[in-house]
Formats: C-alpha cells, structure tokens, sequence
C-alpha cells in the first residue's frame, strides 16, 4: 500500500539530475517536457516491465436480458485497463456469493465456437446465467446467452492516468524507477549515449527493487476463490 508521499515534481527534481538539466527554463528540459517523458514512462513502458501487484483489479460490466455480446469499454467505472486476464465470474443481482459462478475463460473464437457452435439466431441459443466468455477484439461474447441481469467481473490490469506536476504517484515505492527510466529516454531522444551509459546500473537497480517488491507481494498471495 501507497504512503502517496512522493509527488510528481519530485520524480522532476531526480530526472533533472540524471540528465543534467537542472535549469527548468531549457528549451528542451522544461517542466512540461521532463512530465511527458515520465507519463510516456509510466503509462506504456511500465506495464509491459512490471505487472506491479497493486494495480491488478476488477473490469465489470453488466448484462441485459438476451443479448450476448457486449463491447469492451476500457475506460469503464472511472479507470482505464490495459489488460484483462482470467478469472471471471458471473454474478447474479441477489448478491449472494452462492451464485456466484466462475467462467472458463476463451481468447480463440475457434475453441469457443467448437464449444457453443458458431449460432447467431436467439431462439436457436440456450439461455440461462452465462458461464463461458469469449474475449476477441475488444468485445465479449457469453454464453448460454444471459436470461436476466448478471454482473460480468474480471480481473483487470489498470492503466495510470496521467500525472500533474503536484499530482501525488499512486505507488510512491516506484518513484527512482520512473525517474530513472523516463531519463533513459529522454538520453536516447538525445543521444546522450554517454551519461545513458552512466546510469543503467542504477536504473537496473531500481527497476530489480521494483521486481523483488512485486514478487515478495505475489508469494504472500493464498490461492483461494475470490468470491
């Protein structure tokens, strides 16, 4: 869990030291440049790194009464996913956890058609509480087709919004690595191979800090059912 004592200037105050920029009225170094580089860092470099535990959540979405495929709306409930993974659960409007129902999960439309046959008529389709989802292209497909309103819960990797200057970083623990990594790119951009060179022990270090925290957080998890 966050502290939220680290800000986004701070982050600022470390890159411009790295990079030997300390002067924020450079053209090429000002606030608003350096946060880029760090907002780049943090929202497409980052997760593709590190799947840090703490941003691992739940995507929902609920259902209607026959119909059977929904669009994936990565912006949902107030936050942005950049991935969604199994498990998935089924949930019926009583709320209690009894009917609650895990899904087996499907990314091949080819397995799940094998499965439920390739069948778009409604009348031709069963219905009942959905038990099996198709993710592809950015759209669900449940099956049996639902037959009331049920809430669709999966797990979901969450995508940081972009950071403001005075803006607190939701995982304080990370900071030295989005510093040192937004310096990295921001050395390549200008071809300052030489100071690049300089800092990659460090920022291999704080990237492995970042490694070991997330995994010490991923051995402490009890494999039990989540609902």
């Amino acid at each position: 869990m966050s502290f939220q004592t680290i800000s986004a200037q701070t982050v600022l105050d470390i890159m411009r030291k790295v990079i030997g920029q300390r002067d924020a009225s450079a053209p090429d170094a000002t606030d608003s440049i350096l946060l880029q580089y760090v907002n780049q860092f943090i929202q497409l470099q980052l997760p593709n790194d590190v799947k840090l535990l703490d941003k691992w959540t739940w995507y929902e979405f609920d259902t209607t009464a026959n119909d059977f495929d929904y669009d994936f709306n990565p912006d949902d409930n107030g936050n942005e996913f950049t991935e969604l993974r199994p498990p998935a659960y089924s949930n019926d409007s009583s709320g209690s956890t009894e009917n609650s129902l895990e899904m087996c999960w499907f990314q091949d439309p080819g397995e799940f058609y094998a499965k439920w046959g390739y069948i778009t008529t409604l009348a031709d389709l069963d219905t009942g509480q959905p038990q099996d989802i198709l993710f592809w292209e950015d759209q669900f497909v449940l099956r049996p087709v639902p037959d009331a309103v049920y809430t669709i819960t999966i797990k979901g990797y969450q995508k940081d919004a972009d950071l403001a200057i005075g803006d607190t970083l939701p995982l304080d623990y990370t900071y030295r690595y989005i510093a040192y990594g937004a310096a990295r790119d921001y050395l390549r951009d200008f071809l300052d191979i030489d100071t690049l060179a300089q800092i990659e022990p460090a920022y291999q270090e704080y990237r492995e800090l970042t490694l070991d925290r997330t995994a010490s957080q991923n051995l402490t998890q009890i494999k039990v059912p989540r609902f």
